[in-house]
Parts: structure tokens; sequence; C-alpha cells
């Protein structure tokens, strides 16, 4: 398992989340303000993953062979 390239790839997905979310919340400013608050559904569960990820992460030896 290469982390490095793991934290990249999510990393990304993180940043177009945050790019939707933003394009979402001004696109209801002016309609619907409840639907504005906070970070999106998809932002809170990728952050979860990847703390998750880094946690699991932790006690693994990568350079080891299967």
């Amino acid at each position: 398992m290469n982390l490095n390239r793991i934290h990249i790839l999510l990393d990304q997905i993180i940043q177009k989340a945050k790019k939707d979310d933003e394009e979402h919340k001004a696109a209801n400013l002016c309609g619907n303000a409840m639907k504005t608050v906070g970070e999106s559904w998809m932002i809170h569960h990728l952050r979860g993953l990847k703390k998750l990820i880094n946690e699991e992460a932790k006690g693994v030896d990568f350079k080891r062979k299967l």
C-alpha cells in the first residue's frame, strides 16, 4: 500500500468536494440559507475517512513483503 499516494488522491477528492460545496452554498445563499451552513456531508465523511486511514496506518509496516 502506498500511503503517500492514498493521501494525494484523497486530498484531491476533498478539494473537489469543497469546490462543489462552495458552488452549492453560493447558489442557495439567497434562496435557502439553511443549506449553506457548515460543511457538506461528503466533506465530513471524506475527512473522517482520511483520519481513519491515518490511524490504521500507524501500526502498519508498508515496506514488509507479504
